[in-house]
C-alpha cells in the first residue's frame, strides 16, 4: 500500500468515526484538499466546509462560499457556531496561525473542538509546525508524504498524456518510469512546474531527463543541512 492510499484510508477512518481533531502534517495544501474532496464524497450526512486566506469558508465539494470571512478567528467563529446548531459537521482550517503553543488562537480551537467533540463534529488543520500538545491530545496526527515513485509515475503521465498528440514526445514507458525515480522526494506541484517547464519549449525529448536531475538539485540548493554527493556505483553500498 502506498503513502497516500494509506493516508487516504486512515483520514477517512478518522472522519468516519468523528474524531473531533485531526492534525495533518504537510506542504501540499491543494494535495491534501483533493483526497479531503474525494473523501468527502463518501460521507453520508457529514458535510465537509474548508476556509483558506484568499477564500473564506467555501463547500469543499460544491465550491460554494459559505462565510466571506478570511481570517482564521473568523473561520473558527463560525464553525463554533455551525456545529453548536448542526451535527456531523467537518470543518477544514489551512492556516492555523500559532497553533504550536499556548495561544489565544490555540485556546480557541480548543474551545471549538470541545465543542466539535459534543455534537459529532470535526476540526482538521493542515500545517507544516507541531501542534499544541495539550490540543493535540483531544485527536489524532497524520502526515502526508511526498509522493511515492508510482504515484510520480501517474503524476508525470497525466501531465504529458494529454499533449502526446500536439508535441514531440521522445518518452517511452523506460523514460517515464527513470523520470519518477529521478523526481521522487519532491511535492506534486514541484514536480508539475518542472515537467511543465519542459512542456514550454514544445516537445520533451530523451536528453530531458538530464533536466530533470539538474532542477531536483536546484529546488533542494537552499535547503540547510543537505548537500548533494556524487555517488558512483561502487560506491552505493553505505551504512552507519
Amino acid at each position: 500500500m502506498s503513502d497516500t492510499k494509506e493516508f487516504r484510508s486512515t483520514l477517512t477512518r478518522y472522519l468516519k468515526a468523528r474524531v473531533p481533531f485531526i492534525s495533518i502534517r504537510s506542504a501540499e495544501r491543494s494535495r491534501v484538499l483533493d483526497i479531503l474532496r474525494e473523501i468527502a464524497q463518501g460521507l453520508n450526512n457529514a458535510p465537509v466546509y474548508v476556509h483558506t486566506l484568499s477564500q473564506g469558508t467555501k463547500e469543499l465539494i460544491s465550491n460554494r462560499e459559505i462565510n466571506p470571512d478570511r481570517s482564521a478567528v473568523g473561520a473558527l467563529d463560525h464553525a463554533s457556531q455551525q456545529i453548536s446548531q448542526r451535527q456531523n459537521l467537518t470543518f477544514v482550517l489551512t492556516e492555523s496561525p500559532d497553533s504550536e503553543d499556548d495561544t489565544p488562537f490555540a485556546r480557541q480551537l480548543l474551545d471549538t473542538v470541545m465543542l466539535a467533540a459534543e455534537n459529532g463534529g470535526a476540526i482538521v488543520i493542515i500545517t507544516t509546525k507541531p501542534v499544541w500538545g495539550q490540543l493535540q491530545r483531544l485527536g489524532m496526527s497524520l502526515t502526508l508524504s511526498a509522493p511515492s515513485e508510482d504515484e510520480m509515475l501517474e503524476i508525470i503521465r497525466e501531465q504529458i498524456g494529454a499533449y502526446r498528440s500536439d508535441y514531440r514526445i521522445e518518452w517511452d514507458e523506460a523514460d517515464e518510469r527513470e523520470a519518477a525515480a529521478i523526481l521522487t522526494g519532491i511535492s506534486r506541484i514541484e514536480a508539475e512546474n518542472i515537467i511543465a517547464t519542459l512542456l514550454a519549449n514544445g516537445c520533451i525529448v530523451k536528453d530531458d531527463l538530464a533536466q530533470l536531475t539538474h532542477a531536483k538539485d536546484r529546488i533542494f540548493a537552499d535547503i540547510s543541512g543537505i548537500e548533494r554527493v556524487q555517488v558512483r556505483g561502487s560506491e552505493l553500498n553505505v551504512g552507519g
